[in-house]
């Protein structure tokens, strides 16, 4: 019987670390849906696009909390979104495409000496 292929420990490691950050993300950007809904009375696609528009430090204008306390509950979850998620994205991704990059600019220096 041949074995199943295990996953090295780096590999494994790496696993963990994408399905914790799309887990953070997911929890995160469900946080700011639940609470725009429930207290903005926006619809899922509203909420849902606030929240990625706040997320993404864009700020289009187009949405905005209209209560005091949607106003504050904005304001920290600015903040969360900026250091501890999107820091843990970096941390995740950032090495993810440091091999790709790797890899590429060998290329490049073998095609172009």
């Amino acid at each position: 019987r041949r074995s199943l292929p295990t996953l090295s420990e780096e590999c494994s490691k790496r696993c963990c670390d994408v399905i914790a950050t799309i887990a953070l993300v997911s929890i995160y950007t469900a946080v700011g849906v639940l609470f725009y809904v429930h207290q903005e009375e926006w619809s899922f696609v509203e909420a849902f696009y606030f929240s990625a528009v706040t997320m993404s430090t864009v700020g289009y204008g187009d949405f905005a909390p209209t209560t005091p306390g949607s106003k504050v509950f904005t304001i920290f979850y600015i903040i969360l979104g900026i250091y501890p998620v999107f820091a843990k994205v970096a941390a995740t991704i950032g090495p993810l495409f440091s091999t790709t990059l790797k890899e590429f600019r060998e290329f490049f220096e073998k095609m172009c000496p």
